[in-house]
């Protein structure tokens, strides 16, 4: 499969970091189902990946310029904090 155009997702951004909710929304729509399941690959723990799911979409709202579409997805740009219990 070739790799997303990051295009749509820097756009995602911009207003994300502007206080667009709506962005927000777009981007935690797009990317939860591929973080919760690194998370629950990682953790093994339904109640875990949950958690880290959570807390990393906690993080991206705090430091959205982190996050760098052009990278790859937000599951493994923020791995980081699939590190934070093990």
């Amino acid at each position: 499969m070739p790799p997303q155009d990051p295009q749509p997702e820097l756009a995602l951004l911009a207003r994300m970091k502007q206080g667009d909710e709506p962005a927000f929304v777009a981007l935690y729509r797009r990317h939860k189902d591929a973080v919760y399941r690194l998370a629950l690959l990682y953790c093994g723990s339904q109640q875990q990946a949950a958690d880290v799911t959570q807390d990393t979409f906690i993080h991206f709202i705090g430091k959205p310029g982190q996050y760098d579409p052009a990278r790859g997805s937000l599951a493994l740009s923020d791995r980081v904090w699939l590190d934070r219990d093990n």
